[in-house]
């Protein structure tokens, strides 16, 4: 299980590089579409910003995990920190993107000046997108996993753990700690116990 986590960190951090560096690229070339056709979007230059920070950012986290073992970028409490704080800035940035870019970039005056306009929106559209999916994905996860274990276990501590050595719990054992506190799962007690009640009584009804 503790390959589960790490194998799902790993691809986030890939995931967060590839789509920052394509936002930080293709919004320089938006930004210059723009310029050409005289529709200055100041968005791109926010976008730029918070893709090139992005990437300056985990960078620095990868650097100081491999030179330190116990650093502090690899703490729940970091991790998750960050990732609410890039979730929010690449949220904004999309939805502002949504908002504006289409509607000055794919214009047919937009077009016809330069073929490429709509086309470097909609790229810099989905990868926005996609990064702020992610984002918020991998953030719900660690806040969700971390808050249950510690009402669980009444361990405030598991804040401070590294994210690569949390007790991440297996599916069944899980399962058979939370289904009797739910109310499916006393449905589920109430109607096994019927059954086997009624089981027992027509073994008994068959034998007189």
């Amino acid at each position: 299980m503790q390959s589960i986590p790490k194998v799902f960190r790993h691809f986030f951090f890939g995931t967060f590089i590839i789509c920052n560096a394509i936002i930080a690229s293709v919004s320089v070339w938006n930004y210059s579409i723009s310029k050409a056709i005289q529709q200055e979007l100041r968005i791109d230059t926010y976008l730029t910003f918070v893709g090139v920070s992005g990437l300056l950012f985990i960078s620095l986290i990868i650097a100081l995990e491999l030179l330190r073992k116990d650093s502090i970028t690899g703490r729940i409490w970091f991790e998750c920190s960050w990732v609410g704080v890039y979730w929010m800035l690449e949220l904004a940035a999309a939805s502002a993107l949504s908002a504006v870019a289409p509607r000055v970039m794919c214009g047919r005056k937009a077009v016809n000046a330069i073929s490429e306009s709509c086309s470097s929106t909609r790229t810099l559209l989905a990868f926005s997108w996609i990064c702020t999916i992610i984002l918020m994905s991998y953030f719900l996860f660690l806040v969700v996993t971390t808050a249950t274990h510690q009402l669980q276990e009444r361990d405030p501590s598991i804040w401070q753990r590294e994210v690569r050595e949390f007790p991440w719990p297996t599916t069944q054992s899980t399962l058979k700690r939370t289904l009797p506190t739910t109310f499916f799962g006393q449905l589920w007690n109430a109607s096994t116990s019927d059954y086997g009640a009624s089981t027992e009584a027509s073994g008994t009804c068959g034998a007189l």
